[in-house]
This record gives C-alpha cells, sequence and structure tokens, in this order.
C-alpha cells in the first residue's frame, strides 16, 4: 500500500504527523496505518514515545531522518534527557528504535517523579488558529507537551487539555486537537501571581527542548554551577556550605503561587522543597528535568546566563596539557602580595601534579576563584586548554589512528580536545572508518571484559557462578551477551552439593480408615422412612448419616459405595 506522507511543520509532534497522515490518505482506522508504516498495530498510537522508529524510517526510505534524528526532532525525549549522562541518551534512543519502548520511562525515572509517567495532550487556542491558517489544519506542539509548560511560551495563554488516554490505559487512536471526538477541558484558572511565573518557566522549558548544554553533561560542573548560583545569592557560607535553612524558606517563598499545581507541588511544596537540597549536597543522575529548571530560574533567571557559567565551571575542571610545566620562577607583580604569590604557585603546583581541579584547590587554599584564574593567566603559571576551534591534519591523523584502535569515543573526545559531534564528523568523511571503529572497539572492549573477569576471579578465587552472575563487577553480564565461548571456558568448576536423601511423602488422608468409618455409620440409619419427594438414591443415604469427622465422598470410599448400590437394589425390588 502506497502512502502519502505531510511535511513535517515546525515544533510538530511525531503523533501529529501519523494523525495527519491518516486523514490525508483517507484511511479509516488508526491500526491500518500502524501496520503499514510499522508493521505493527499499535506502535502508531502512542502520543509520547513510539517505538520501531527504525521500521518506520526504512519504510519512508529516511525522509525524515534517521530514528535518532525522528525521536530528536519529532518527541519530548530531549527535554528528559538534557540532565543526563550519555549513557542514558543511548539507551533512551535505542529503545525508540526497537521494538518496545515499555523500559524507557523507567530509564527516564518518570513513574517516580513529580510529573508522572502519563501526561495528557495539550493545546494552545491561538497556536490552533495561526495553524489552520498557516498549513491548513491544526496538530499538537512538541513544546506543550512539556510537564513544566502550562502556559504557551509563545502567546502565554493557559494551555487546554484532551481527555486521550489520561491514565496510560486503553488506545487512543490518531487525534487532532480540533477534533470532535475527543474531550476537553481547560486549565485551572491561574492566580495573577503565578502566571508571570508560569510563563517563565515556560519559556525555559522549550529553550531545554532546542538546545543542548554548553559542554558535555557533568554531575560535578552541575553541582559546581549551582553553588556558583547560590553564592551570588548569598546563600553560601564563608567555609562554602550551603545555608540550608535560608535556600528553603527563599525558594519556597518565591514559588508559593504555583506550589499547588501540579508537577511544581512535589518539587516547591513546603514538604518538598528542601530535596531541591541534593542537587548540589549529593548530585545524582536522576533527578527530573522539572528541578533542574526550577534551580536554573531561581538561580540565574535565564538559559544563557546558566549555560554560560556552566561551560566556564566545565573549563575550571579540565586537566592541563601534558607539555605544559609550572615556570620555576614567576615574576611578582607590584600589587601582587607574597601570601597571596605563594597561595597561587601552591595551587598551579597542586593542580600540575592532578590533585584537583581548580575550583576544588581554590576552596581548599581559600582563595577567590575569579583572583586566582585573572592571576594565574597573568604570571603565566597555568594555561586552561581550549577545545580548537578547527581540526588540523595532526589532529585529525590522532583521531583516526584512535579509532583504528577501537578506543572508547569518550576517550578519544578527551585526548584530542574535540567534541564528540567533530569525531563523529570525521567518521562521516571516512566511508570505512565507523566500520573499522565498531570493529576494533568490539575487540577492544573483549579485551577489557577478559581481564577485568579474570582480575575478579583472582581477587575472589572462591566465588560461585551463581556469584559472578549476580555481580556487576565481574564483567559476567557483557560476556555472557557477546563473548560466550570463551567465557564457558574460564567459569569456575561448579562445588557438588550433596542434598539428604528425601524420606517418603506419607499420604495426608488415610482413605481405609475413613471407609470403614463410614460403612459402620451407614449400616446403622433406616432408610424404611422415604419422604415423598425422597428417591432412592446415594444421596439420600448420605443425608441420614450421623456426624463425621469428615464429608464422605464414595468414589473415595469403595467399601461404603458397595454396601450403598447393595441397598437400593433390595429396596428397589420391595
Amino acid at each position: 500500500m502506497q502512502i502519502m506522507m505531510p511535511i513535517l511543520n515546525p515544533d510538530m509532534t511525531f503523533y501529529s504527523l501519523l494523525a495527519v497522515t491518516k486523514r490525508l490518505n483517507g484511511i479509516g482506522k488508526a491500526e491500518e496505518i500502524s501496520r503499514t508504516l510499522f508493521s505493527n498495530s499499535s506502535a502508531a498510537l502512542r502520543h509520547d514515545f513510539s517505538p520501531d522508529l527504525d521500521v518506520f524510517c526504512n519504510k519512508t526510505g529516511n525522509a525524515f531522518g534517521n530514528p535518532i534524528e525522528v525521536a530528536i526532532k519529532t518527541s519530548t525525549l530531549p527535554y528528559f534527557l538534557r540532565f543526563r549522562p550519555q549513557t542514558t541518551h543511548d539507551k533512551a534512543l535505542g529503545l525508540m528504535a526497537g521494538s518496545t519502548v515499555e523500559p524507557l520511562k523507567f530509564v527516564l525515572g518518570l513513574p517516580p517523579g513529580p510529573s508522572g509517567a502519563f501526561l495528557p495532550l495539550s493545546y494552545c487556542n491561538e497556536c490552533l488558529k495561526e495553524d489552520i491558517i498557516n498549513y491548513g489544519y491544526a496538530y499538537w506542539h512538541r513544546k506543550h507537551q512539556l510537564p513544566t509548560v502550562m502556559v504557551c511560551p509563545t502567546h502565554s495563554t493557559p494551555l487546554n487539555y484532551a481527555k486521550l488516554r489520561i491514565n496510560g490505559r486503553g488506545r487512543s487512536g490518531l487525534f487532532l486537537p480540533n477534533d470532535d471526538e475527543i474531550q476537553k477541558y481547560q486549565s485551572k484558572q491561574l492566580i495573577g501571581s503565578a502566571k508571570p511565573i508560569l510563563e517563565r518557566l515556560s519559556t525555559l522549558s522549550s529553550m531545554v527542548l532546542d538546545q543542548e548544554l554548553s559542554a558535555p553533561y557533568s554531575a560535578n560542573s552541575l553541582k559546581a554551577t549551582y553553588l556558583h548560583g547560590l553564592k551570588q545569592q548569598g546563600l553560601l557560607s564563608v567555609s562554602g556550605r550551603v545555608r540550608a535553612k535560608d535556600f528553603v524558606n527563599r525558594i519556597t517563598k518565591h514559588y508559593e503561587a504555583i506550589s499547588n499545581l501540579p508537577t511544581f507541588d512535589r518539587i516547591v511544596g513546603s514538604r518538598f522543597a528542601d530535596g531541591l537540597l541534593r542537587l548540589v549536597r549529593k548530585p545524582r543522575v536522576n533527578f527530573h528535568t522539572a528541578s533542574h529548571l526550577i534551580m536554573v530560574d531561581f538561580l540565574f533567571g535565564d538559559w544563557k546566563l546558566f549555560n554560560s557559567v556552566y561551560l566556564w565551571e566545565q573549563q575550571m575542571d579540565l586537566p592541563l596539557e601534558n607539555g605544559t610545566k609550572l615556570q620555576a620562577t614567576c615574576p611578582s607583580h607590584k600589587n601582587l602580595s607574597k601570601d597571596l604569590e605563594d597561595h597561587l604557585l601552591e595551587l598551579a603546583n597542586r593542580f600540575n601534579n592532578k590533585k584537583g581541579s581548580l575550583t576544588s584547590l581554590a576552596k581548599q587554599l581559600n582563595i577567590n576563584i575569579n583572583t586566582a584564574m585573572r592571576w594565574l593567566g597573568k604570571l603565566g603559571l597555568i594555561e586552561i586548554p581550549r577545545k580548537p576551534k578547527t581540526i588540523s591534519a595532526k589532529i585529525r591523523a590522532n583521531v583516526i589512528n584512535l579509532l583504528k584502535q577501537g578506543c572508547p569515543l569518550k576517550a578519544v573526545s578527551y585526548q584530542t580536545g574535540l567534541s564528540s559531534s567533530s569525531i563523529d564528523r570525521i567518521c562521516n568523511e571516512e566511508p570505512n572508518l565507523q566500520k573499522i571503529w565498531k570493529e576494533a572497539h568490539k575487540k577492544y572492549k573483549r579485551q577489557k571484559e577478559r581481564e577485568k573477569f579474570l582480575n575478579f576471579l583472582t581477587l575472589y578465587p572462591s566465588t560461585t557462578q551463581s556469584e559472578l552472575r549476580q555481580s556487576n563487577d565481574s564483567g559476567y553480564r557483557w560476556l555472557y551477551n557477546n563473548d560466550l565461548l570463551w567465557l564457558s571456558q574460564h567459569l569456575p568448576t561448579k562445588r557438588t552439593i550433596k542434598r539428604a536423601q528425601s524420606l517418603p511423602v506419607k499420604p495426608r488422608v488415610n482413605w481405609v480408615k475413613r471407609d470403614n468409618q463410614c460403612l459402620a455409620a451407614l449400616k446403622v440409619i433406616n432408610m424404611e422412612n422415604l419422604e415423598s419427594w425422597e428417591r432412592i438414591k446415594p444421596k439420600a443415604f448420605l443425608r441420614r448419616l450421623p456426624k463425621l469427622s469428615f464429608s464422605p465422598r464414595l468414589d473415595k470410599l469403595p467399601k461404603s459405595k458397595l454396601w450403598v448400590q447393595g441397598e437400593i437394589q433390595r429396596l428397589n425390588k420391595l
């Protein structure tokens, strides 16, 4: 069946693209278009994260890009991945390309998060009208489906919601915002003081959806960025500790107007606000994007400012280049005190010996990081390496050599100073380089996992196969999935477990004894006084039995059954 596909409009969701395709081709049932484009009757019916994107891209000839590009351009996935490590990115994108997305929301941590796992479809009336004028139909916008967006980032009008799979159950079909088949309801009436806050958060949310962090994700750099913002707000003590009580009081008061609204009630509500302290005390990777947005808005008020501080903090954590050497003597400056000069020399010496980042070392020596950076540069003690703007032939050759050795991409990026996108560009320019790297990386990874496995057995020689399977540090799982033959040859021998000889099972019921008891009771009953409605059947005998310690079952009591049958024959002859 040949399908006509529409163009992908700005900020259009994948669900909208399929709904318009259904109308454009005059297809009655949503399951039919799902089977046509996905070979699956339900893949097209999800309005949040669709599976089988690899099948869709193959059937459409990559007209909308590869599976990763489709997932990033047409879903809200980038919003939830913005403050997550690359491993989570790869896992999430792999699930959307694969045959099932059931684990995806758990990978993103949505079920226990403040927004929950199921978000209703929402739309803006003004955007709906503009879409009809510009494109001839209305569609769902990605930025309206974000849990921290309650007013339209473009028109500042409250969003409307559709009662469509609101609890995640049932099939939704393929609908557009102006369809009469779906029930709609408006958001709660927003009080005046809440609207400016929601407008800021909506704008910030749409920027997080479309714009990447200014540097690769780093939990330590993110923590340092928030600490910088807290310091500017006067919420850090002299020793660098967070004034927790002041922070909680101020952030609770600042967001009081939205503390009862969905999603925000579990972040800035009176019982939850202190949870934001964990972003700067024990940074973890499983914080909901909404929590990060609250911190960014409260401390910086602007995505651009936050991104610039984050970039600066990450540069502070970069190590020295191998060629940088500490000068034996440094020219003293007339405005530089002897104590500060000594502290700067000590800081540069520790940094050169890789004893910490500039930020942490400056705190240890009680030096303001801004002052340290200014004077270290003037005195020529250290230089912060920058990522090259252009890729020289030497760097390019180094990248290709490392890739052919199978080094991980992060290691290549670290050693060459190039971003992951620059390395990808080099891979794409060389026809067979990516294939060569994959094969080499597989060998590299296999060798590392084998070494890890053998080292684990050396450290724990008495470990069992069961303990190996349960351990995360042994490398067993990777080897089982990728190098099973080698693993089977190096597994420790199984221990023989002597089992106690099982005793014969005694029967639970002594049916012979029960049969004798029932027969004795049957022989003393009187069957001469039958009621008019009674028939000479076994049940008539059982009704007249005295109370026994068990319920008589004639099929289990052969003697009793035989006696009853004989009595029935005798009585029938009378």
